[in-house]
């Protein structure tokens, strides 16, 4: 498990906007701070998967200094009348379950398999996507 530090923006609204500096493309936001907090990790958790889903190992993490430095940059940047106060960093730990993809083999009929792989491309994922989109779905439901 790493731990990510995230810059957390206030606006002049209460609002936070979060960013995980070490995922260029992990931007959220909160209506307040503790929104924000929960949505930070939430924002963490679904970036982990993806990269997880990607095989595609996590950055280093920034140590906590670099990432106060960041928030500071994007305050200075922002228009001055959204800016307000001062960024704050928080600490984000990463899922505890194991997101390493795993090879399985199933058996099915081939028009089963071949209706997944319509219903895979009309979601626009790959088949491998799209069954655990669907177990997690029929999870839910049953759960």
């Amino acid at each position: 498990m790493a731990v990510y530090f995230a810059a957390l923006l206030p606006d002049r609204t209460g609002a936070w906007v979060i960013f995980l500096p070490d995922f260029p493309e992990a931007v959220s936001q909160g209506n307040d701070l503790e929104d924000a907090l929960a949505a930070g990790q939430t924002l963490l958790n679904a970036t982990a998967e993806a990269f997880a889903r990607d095989g595609r190992a996590l950055p280093q993490a920034s140590d906590p200094d670099a990432v106060m430095r960041f928030g500071l940059k994007e305050m200075a940047a922002l228009p001055e009348e959204y800016a307000q106060g001062r960024p704050v960093v928080a600490p984000f730990a990463t899922p505890k379950a194991d997101l390493a993809p795993v090879r399985v083999s199933l058996r099915m009929t081939r028009g089963d398999l071949a209706e997944i792989d319509r219903k895979a491309k009309l979601a626009g994922c790959t088949r491998s996507a799209f069954m655990v989109r669907a177990a997690r779905a029929f999870s839910e439901t049953y759960s």
